[in-house]
């Protein structure tokens, strides 16, 4: 690890590949010094270190939802490492902050909407005003993270927006006629999931925007 923060930022991406290759392979239980040394650099004031800790740490939760069906979401190296994580993401999406790190940190928030472990469940709140705020962030690629997030919300856990469903709608409605082609390409994959499901409050809700 001691290469992690090297000057030359060939060498972190070289390294922060093989970190996630190899956990990825023998597991949370088998490599807790990872977790901790994540954990400690994303505290770090050096951007350059923070950003290389932020993209080792969405590779690897990324293949950990690729490969879901094969992974154990109960393990307590992980949930361990999720309930320090997720606070430290959200505080990390803060618009102030640079925008790689943002739009990494949000777009790691992204990935655990799939499994909704505890820590973000207990922190739904604040992730949902990260997203509604994210959507006019001046930067597309955090907007564009915005629409990927409710994207995965209607996908896997839609009942948790409803009470606010209109807004989103409203916020998406926006995002559709974004002067940037990736924002859009996000808020339209949006619509195609949203008018897949088979609830009639939210047909009904699209509706009164769509009748003249």
């Amino acid at each position: 690890m001691e290469a992690f923060n090297d000057p030359s930022s060939l060498i972190r991406s070289t390294v922060i590949n093989a970190m996630t290759a190899l956990l990825t392979k023998i597991g949370f239980q088998s490599w807790p010094e990872l977790m901790k040394f994540l954990l400690l650099n994303l505290d770090a004031d050096h951007h350059e270190f923070l950003e290389s800790s932020l993209e080792c740490t969405y590779k690897i939760l990324e293949d950990i939802k690729v490969n879901a069906e094969n992974f154990n979401y109960q393990d307590d190296k992980y949930q361990g490492f999720v309930s320090e994580l997720i606070p430290k993401l959200i505080f990390l999406c803060d618009p102030k902050l640079p925008t790689t790190i943002k739009t990494i940190a949000l777009g790691s928030l992204n990935l655990f909407v799939f499994s909704m472990p505890p820590a973000l469940s207990n922190n739904f709140g604040i992730y949902y005003d990260v997203l509604m705020l994210s959507t006019t962030d001046n930067v597309a690629e955090v907007r564009q993270k915005a629409c990927e997030g409710f994207l995965e919300i209607v996908e896997t856990k839609r009942y948790l927006i409803m009470s606010n469903l209109v807004k989103v709608i409203e916020k998406l409605i926006q995002l559709t006629m974004d002067n940037e082609p990736i924002v859009k390409r996000s808020a339209i994959r949006f619509w195609n999931e949203y008018l897949n499901g088979d609830d009639e409050t939210c047909l009904e809700i699209l509706r009164g925007y769509l009748d003249p």
